[in-house]
């Protein structure tokens, strides 16, 4: 590699460094711990499997998270879909790291689950994640479909063209 891109690269992970640094300097949320008990007993009440990966667990009222998850967007969106290498676990788990990195939550979860575009008919294994907010409550969070955010009453419910049935909430 030549001395010219070194210093490219070098320079490009400082701005990146600079703009999070950035963002998380100029969003602080209030933190509040919440009880893993408080997010099972809401998940078993939607009939929603959980893999509890953290004893602690952190979290905001949701319209903070809503600043959050529109901020993460702005960022996630820019990185293109390719097969493989950066699809939607990899952006799922992008999200989650997101949100501890920068703003000390650990209650954006990866969501694991079937989609079903209800125009066409077809399915996939999909995922995406779901915020938990500070309440308990649970909201889908998913970059592949806009950056759409709305709260979840139901393991099975729809969002825009598509139908989702969760498997499995990985909270870590």
């Amino acid at each position: 590699m030549d001395t010219i891109t070194k210093a490219k690269l070098t320079i490009a992970g400082l701005s990146t460094s600079i703009g999070l640094q950035t963002i998380k300097n100029n969003l602080s949320p209030e933190i509040t711990e919440i009880k893993f008990s408080t997010i099972s007993n809401k998940c078993a009440e939607l009939g929603i499997t959980t893999s509890q990966l953290d004893v602690s667990y952190y979290s905001t009222d949701w319209d903070t998270y809503k600043i959050i998850a529109d901020t993460i967007y702005s960022i996630v969106k820019n990185f293109k879909w390719t097969a493989d290498k950066f699809d939607c676990d990899d952006r799922s788990a992008f999200q989650t790291s997101l949100c501890a990195l920068l703003f000390g939550l650990n209650t954006c979860a990866g969501m694991y689950c079937k989609i079903t575009n209800v125009n066409t008919g077809n399915s996939d294994m999909h995922w995406a994640n779901c915020i938990i907010d500070k309440n308990g409550e649970l909201y889908l969070f998913d970059a592949d479909n806009s950056g759409v955010t709305q709260k979840i009453t139901s393991k099975t419910f729809t969002a825009g063209v598509w139908k989702y049935e969760i498997q499995n909430l990985r909270i870590y």
